[in-house]
């Protein structure tokens, strides 16, 4: 729970958050999807830090314990995980290619999940 604890004080913005703050402060669609694309980034960034503090809490009590099926079932959840977003994320591509917004949509999608999983890592670390 240490290394978390500096990663849980920083109050996550909501997707939807993120996805108002972006239209509010472009006035073109290019600005839109530029300033998606730095969120998208950004959340990357917490995403991975997450699951790599989280591995190095969870190797701990693996080593403390001699169980290491939990790093095993860990980094394998994380692997599905990451496929379900992707697969996710382009079925709302796909669904919105017709309507002009799909990379965007795409962008929003993987924000929403990514930020979701945080959530869910931080209710698992509790």
């Amino acid at each position: 729970m240490l290394l978390l604890a500096p990663l849980a004080s920083q109050a996550a913005p909501s997707a939807k958050d993120i996805e108002t703050s972006c239209k509010n402060a472009s006035t073109r669609s290019v600005t839109y999807s530029m300033c998606l694309d730095e969120k998208l980034k950004t959340t990357q960034t917490s995403y991975d830090a997450w699951i790599q503090s989280r591995e190095i809490e969870l190797e701990k009590v693996a080593k403390d314990t001699g169980r290491e099926s939990i790093i095993y079932e860990f980094k394998k959840s994380n692997d599905f995980y990451k496929q379900f977003i992707e697969s996710q994320c382009r079925r709302v591509f796909f669904e919105n290619q017709s309507k002009g917004n799909a990379a965007d949509r795409y962008r929003v999608c993987k924000i929403r999940q990514m930020l979701s999983r945080i959530e869910q890592m931080e209710q698992e670390a509790e």
